[in-house]
């Protein structure tokens, strides 16, 4: 093989011994032809490797990779590329663009428009899917954003960050074992140096919190290291009281009433929030129950992570001060327009 690719005019050919060499190589030297078979080893594949490299940027957008592959069927064979070839004079990839555009505009309605032109296209074009599902969540229906990342997420297993997106909408949806088994997932297999985020292990205390398995979440949340939650934003530090509180109050209410003040006055994302709200409402504290849920409510992922926050007042006896608060909100935003 070096010999017929020295022929067709390649100055130089390196060849990996197995999938971590791959990386160290390419890392340190971006080729410009990757080839690679399908099967690596080791529970490794050509898809894995594409996967990594893309997630990473370690693919310059001149570099052509070639895969492998005995496979036959036209699905497999797009699926482990994430690429549909596409027919002549359609371009979705433009409309993908214009979509995610108008999605952090907050245009929602608009990029849902644009975006289902895309999927309804090239139903292989699994990063469109990925949008779909994000603009589905924050326009509050879970339920389809999840059977969207069901499907795929089924199609490319070793896509992590499309794991924890679909942990994320079914923990929304209430599907408490889908979102444990992703993040179990990304935990145990999600391998490249600094692939694990500080955020992963309280996400996956979030789910098992939510199914009720208080023993798993304490060791969930015991098995991280000291020096990880000392590392934690003020966000992570806030899910990690809260749900360690939730698990083993003996444990983690003592560092949530130190929090308490900074709780009360800095701005915390809304994954934070609503775990701070579960905390909050199991300890009685209902002005910082409250509190967290006025902010949630005025948010920009309102409708996103509305029924959420209505099934914890509503787990405890709470469901008419959760109505209040939404009118509170609801006036403070007439009276401002």
């Amino acid at each position: 093989m070096r010999t017929i690719a020295q022929t067709v005019g390649a100055f130089a050919v390196e060849f990996a011994v197995n999938y971590q060499d791959a990386l160290y190589r390419i890392r340190n030297s971006t080729p410009d032809i990757i080839l690679c078979d399908y099967m690596l080893g080791e529970g490794r594949s050509g898809q894995h490797l594409l996967e990594e490299l893309r997630r990473f940027r370690l693919l310059a957008d001149e570099t052509v990779f070639m895969m492998v592959t005995g496979e036959q069927s036209y699905k497999q064979v797009i699926s482990a590329v994430e690429r549909a070839i596409l027919e002549a004079g359609e371009f979705p990839w433009s409309c993908a663009g214009v979509a995610r555009s108008l999605e952090h505009q907050d245009r929602l309605t608009e990029a849902r428009a644009e975006i289902d032109r895309v999927v309804a296209c090239t139903p292989h074009n699994f990063d469109a899917a990925d949008v779909k599902a994000r603009i589905c969540m924050a326009q509050g229906e879970p339920e389809k954003a999840q059977k969207i990342l069901d499907e795929v997420a089924n199609k490319t297993r070793r896509n992590y960050l499309r794991k924890r997106l679909l942990a994320e909408a079914a923990t929304l949806n209430g599907d408490t074992a889908t979102a444990q088994a992703a993040m179990a997932d990304v935990l145990a297999n999600d391998t490249m140096p600094g692939a694990i985020q500080p955020e992963d292990k309280p996400a996956l205390a979030r789910s098992q919190v939510n199914s009720g398995d208080k023993i798993s979440t304490e060791r969930t949340l015991v098995g991280m290291r000291e020096s990880e939650v000392q590392n934690l934003k003020l966000d992570g530090q806030a899910s990690f009281a809260a749900l360690m509180t939730i698990a083993a109050p003996e444990r983690g209410k003592l560092k949530f009433v130190g929090l308490r003040p900074a709780l009360i006055s800095a701005a915390l994302d809304n994954s934070a929030r609503l775990d701070v709200t579960c905390a909050a409402l199991g300890l009685g504290d209902h002005e910082l129950a409250d509190h967290q849920a006025h902010y949630l409510m005025a948010s920009d992922d309102a409708k996103k992570i509305f029924g959420s926050a209505r099934k914890l007042y509503a787990l405890h006896g709470r469901k008419k001060d959760f109505r209040e608060i939404q009118k509170q909100v609801a006036r403070r935003r007439i009276h401002h327009d």
